[in-house]
């Protein structure tokens, strides 16, 4: 089974426009093959934001709802902004029904990009910070760190075979 769902908060003075149209996606897409259930709800406390939810058989319920018309091939002039998540599923849907419109991220996926940008830098400024650290340690004591033991050079018996016929080779 496929879950999925989309939240919509439309431009004031279009809540009977966006009504109108997520009821008539839902009404389509109950006629389609796969489809368990879909629903719109439109929240109490603030009459822009709508929630459509829909759950599909298969992945080949799911190819045939994102071909119906009013999924991607509808085109929505009235819209001017589209919050989405980071798939490209979303990012296509919106692009081919309102290209006119600014895509952005949501609440959610801006905070875990920005989670994500600050733990790169972060961890970029803590490796420079601690390579800054050891090479005081190195210039301080001017020997290897503790946690770096010097060691040897290890050789497999062919190679020293082979060096010790050189130099054989080189004395005789």
């Amino acid at each position: 089974m496929i879950v999925f769902n989309a939240t919509f908060l439309v431009t004031p003075g279009q809540e009977k426009h966006a009504e109108k149209i997520l009821l008539a996606h839902v009404e389509e897409a109950k006629e389609e093959p796969g489809v368990l259930a879909t629903r719109v709800y439109h929240s109490r406390s603030e009459p822009r934001r709508f929630f459509i939810y829909h759950e599909l058989s298969d992945p080949a319920a799911f190819e045939a709802h994102r071909a119906n018309r009013l999924y991607g091939g509808a085109s929505h002039p009235e819209i001017r902004l589209v919050s989405r998540d980071r798939g490209g599923d979303s990012a296509s849907a919106a692009a081919t029904s309102a290209p006119q419109a600014v895509q952005c991220a949501d609440r959610f996926h801006l905070l875990k990009n920005l989670g994500e940008a600050l733990e790169g830098l972060l961890a970029h400024h803590l490796a420079k910070e601690r390579t800054r650290q050891v090479q005081a340690q190195m210039a301080e004591k001017s020997q290897i760190p503790v946690w770096q033991p010097k060691r040897a050079p290890r050789y497999g018996p062919k190679l020293q075979q082979l060096q010790q016929a050189r130099r054989e080779e080189q004395l005789a």
